[in-house]
């Protein structure tokens, strides 16, 4: 694959980015500038999926209006045709990967909510931590009056997705030490609180941890003591600026 200097100039930046990271969300926005002058682009998004919700959230975004924003996350994240069937690949993809540029003209998702932006030609780049749960997101697009994107834009993300995925797991760790240290808990009850945050049953967590029911019970119990609360809602919300 061919790059300019100027592109592997700023495919290393993107990599230090990724290397000096203290905070997810700041990371995004850094990597969403150099993005958009790698690749030329004009609007960047990026979110973490909450399994537990079942919907995007955390969202940080370039050059889209922020009301349009809230449009998608209180209707069409669930009107959406292109989202999550990208969500499944391993690789950086093309929205024209997924559906055809006519057809994805059609739908309402992109004449009420992508084109009020200017948002035309899409790439998204996913990342999954071992478990294959969606750590976060890049959604990069161009404006009617540019180009498509080509494979060699792929190729770009597709290198810098191992440093973005890493990142995001440091980030991920370093927010359950946190945890662990502010409210006393142990590593067992630290796993345990993980899988509550995705949602699983009680039963869930005590096959995948290979402990009885009673024992897996127990320790919500305690760590429902520990945290001062006492329904899975509070645990969610209480969770939430950690971004396990």
């Amino acid at each position: 694959m061919g790059l300019s200097q100027r592109q592997w100039q700023d495919t290393v930046t993107l990599i230090e980015h990724f290397s000096a990271a203290e905070d997810a969300y700041k990371l995004r926005m850094d990597c969403g500038h150099a993005l958009l002058r790698l690749l030329n682009a004009d609007h960047f998004a990026s979110y973490i999926w909450q399994n537990d919700k079942q919907q995007f959230a955390e969202p940080c975004q370039l050059n889209l209006d922020d009301s349009n924003l809230g449009r998608y996350k209180d209707y069409f994240q669930f009107h959406d045709p292109i989202t999550h069937k990208m969500r499944q690949c391993s690789k950086a993809v093309s929205v024209n990967q997924i559906m055809q540029q006519q057809d994805l003209e059609k739908t309402e998702f992109y004449q009420d909510f992508l084109a009020r932006d200017g948002m035309h030609y899409g790439v998204n780049l996913y990342v999954f931590d071992e478990s294959g749960e969606n750590l976060a997101d890049f959604r990069i697009w161009r404006s009617k009056a540019r180009s498509n994107f080509e494979t060699t834009d792929l190729n770009m993300l597709d290198i810098i997705a191992p440093h973005f995925r890493n990142s995001m797991r440091r980030l991920s760790k370093k927010s359950g030490q946190l945890l662990i240290k502010q409210f006393g808990l142990t590593q067992r009850e630290y796993e345990v609180l993980k899988l509550l945050n995705g949602a699983l049953s009680d039963q869930a967590i005590a096959e995948q941890l290979h402990i009885s029911l009673s024992t897996c019970r127990t320790h919500i119990r305690r760590i429902y003591q520990k945290l001062d609360i006492h329904q899975r809602a509070q645990l969610i919300s209480l969770l939430t600026p950690y971004q396990l």
